[in-house]
């Protein structure tokens, strides 16, 4: 690449570039290219400009032992050419393209207690082209939102940091926006700077942005009957750093821009490694409780009917983490945690809920329900009693149904009439706050006979059951508020 285009990219990244964000005109925004495309920057040659600075990449491709220096590298990169969109000023087109890779990657950071939590780190691949002098330059570009904002805040501009690397993961160049205003900038080919206060000025801007590296794994756990968690392995997590090796790689400086193409928080953005696993956004976001989405108005009605009682109001309330309900599979309905391994143990960061044939509030409240019980119990265990969850979980839909009047009957969910009997019983007791009755303790041990008649439950080892925890904890942080209402 000719040291010219160097030079232009600086001036851009300086000139033209703080333009745009002084400027109410926005980036024109070419249509979806294709290969035949009469564009000045054509499907055909984003694609080989790509590709003839890939192979220039040494490619890491087996996994080996973990390097703190090579967390944004992505192990391999497969564009989703399909999905390329460009954009364009006076002198610069920008070809952002959707990646998949060996790593995907998140936002590590620390809630109020200490835990670790991984937010959404959406990334693209960008090709550039000088329009003066047809150089063309190829990154990867990551957005690191500021803690707290998301896809909600995007009326408001972009708040965060915009980091691009080289396509093996090195930094080059980030800049630092507030509501989608530059305000502050660095690049490792600033010449007003020396190349050491270039690095210093870049690490002040990542300064305690933390990362972890993801990849999917072999399934391990059961989730429902035959179904699986698809569990995503931490490989690593370290701090963003810039190391002096860079300096001699000699890449153009990528202009430092926001979002023109919008960011897709709920991790449908690229990156591989599980990146659209997030357990985001996958339709409208239930008003009462924007951290639920739906992908259908039969799920919103149903949402609807449980928010008018109390429970179903508490249940609803109660979720903390992000909720995809999808309808319309055929079978029964399931919910599967979006699962990371950190060195303190698993961490859910989501939930994927399916919802079968039978789209009404019993199916939708038993997935909540769970959802419930895993931010309650955390999934060691959730999974360790996995039988007694069900009982509550079915026990909280039966006492719901009692509530509103229902005369439906789902006595087979229950294991027969005979089940429904004993829910019936355990029912009356927990009215009473009469847990401690040997009665409970029958009733309770009775249902979970009556629930292994059905086929899902049959497998012990899949679903079991802990004689010590005969309690319903969480249907009673539901209830404590909701008796007598």
């Amino acid at each position: 690449m000719k040291r010219s285009f160097l030079l232009n990219a600086s001036l851009l990244t300086l000139v033209v570039l703080s333009a745009l964000f002084s400027c109410s005109k926005s980036p024109q925004v070419s249509e979806k290219i294709l290969p035949d495309s009469p564009s000045g920057f054509s499907f055909v040659e984003i694609k080989r400009s790509f590709e003839s600075d890939y192979a220039a990449v040494p490619q890491t491709r087996a996994d080996g032992e973990f390097d703190e220096s090579e967390i944004l590298s992505p192990g391999w990169i497969t564009p989703l050419w399909d999905s390329v969109s460009v954009y364009y000023d006076e002198h610069l087109f920008q070809a952002g393209v959707v990646f998949e890779a060996r790593y995907g990657y998140r936002l590590l950071r620390r809630d109020d207690t200490g835990l670790p939590e991984l937010f959404p780190m959406p990334s693209r691949l960008i090709v550039l082209k000088d329009s003066d002098t047809d150089e063309t330059a190829s990154y990867l570009r990551f957005f690191i939102p500021d803690a707290g904002c998301g896809e909600s805040d995007a009326g408001n501009g972009f708040s965060g940091l915009v980091l691009y690397t080289m396509l093996s993961g090195c930094p080059v160049s980030v800049g630092k926006f507030s509501g989608g205003v530059l305000s502050e900038s660095a690049s490792l080919w600033d010449d007003s700077r020396t190349i050491e206060e270039n690095v210093d000025k870049i690490i002040g801007l990542l300064q305690d942005i933390c990362v972890a590296r993801v990849r999917p794994r072999s399934v391990t756990r059961g989730i429902d009957g035959n179904n699986l968690i698809e569990d995503v392995v931490i490989v690593g997590h370290a701090p963003i750093n810039v190391f002096d090796d860079l300096i001699s790689m000699g890449p153009a400086i990528p202009p430092i821009e926001p979002p023109f193409g919008g960011i897709d928080f709920g991790g449908n953005s690229g990156g591989g490694g599980g990146n659209s696993d997030s357990g985001g956004s996958s339709g409208a976001s239930y008003p009462k409780n924007p951290k639920i989405t739906m992908d259908k108005p039969t799920v919103r009605a149903v949402l609807d009917s449980l928010y008018n009682d109390c429970m179903g109001q508490l249940l609803i309330n109660a979720i903390g983490k992000s909720v995809t309900i999808t309808s319309g599979y055929f079978g029964g309905s399931r919910v599967m945690p979006v699962v990371y391994d950190l060195p303190t143990g698993p961490l859910i960061t989501g939930y994927n809920v399916e919802i079968g044939f039978r789209c009404d509030p019993v199916s939708v409240m038993e997935e909540l329900m769970h959802v419930y019980q895993y931010q309650r119990l955390g999934i060691v265990d959730f999974q360790d009693a996995k039988m007694n969850n069900e009982v509550e979980a079915k026990l909280a839909w039966y006492m719901y149904l009692e509530r509103v009047g229902s005369k439906v009957k789902f006595d087979n969910a229950l294991g027969g009439h005979e089940g429904e009997r004993h829910f019936s019983s355990m029912r009356n007791y927990v009215l009473q706050n009469d847990l401690a009755s040997p009665v409970f303790t029958d009733a309770y041990e009775n249902a979970v006979g009556e629930l292994r008649n059905i086929k899902a439950y049959k497998n012990e080892d899949r679903y079991p059951f802990d004689p010590g925890k005969m309690n319903v904890e969480n249907l009673l942080e539901l209830l404590k508020d909701c008796i007598n209402k």
